[in-house]
């Protein structure tokens, strides 16, 4: 299954899906890192659904439900 091809449309276009801001995380310094966190001094952004990715690698909620229900549309016949 391509999980990869949806994915790296709404990176690419986050527009499209309803984002605002595909380059960076909400968490932390947003960049891919892992030594900080989100925390009193590196607050979380204020609107999560602007954003495709959480923190500097992982998506939000909303674009994992976006490529599950791509994934459905276009796997879920072969399954069955």
């Amino acid at each position: 299954m391509d999980v990869y091809t949806p994915l790296l449309d709404i990176i690419l276009n986050p527009q499209k899906y309803g984002h605002k801001v595909g380059d960076r995380g909400c968490c932390g310094t947003g960049t891919i890192e892992v030594t900080f966190s989100c925390n009193y001094l590196n607050p979380t952004c204020p609107n999560v659904l602007d954003y495709v990715f959480w923190d500097g690698f992982h998506p939000t909620e909303s674009v994992y439900r976006k490529i599950v229900v791509s994934v459905l549309n276009k796997y879920l016949y072969q399954l069955l």
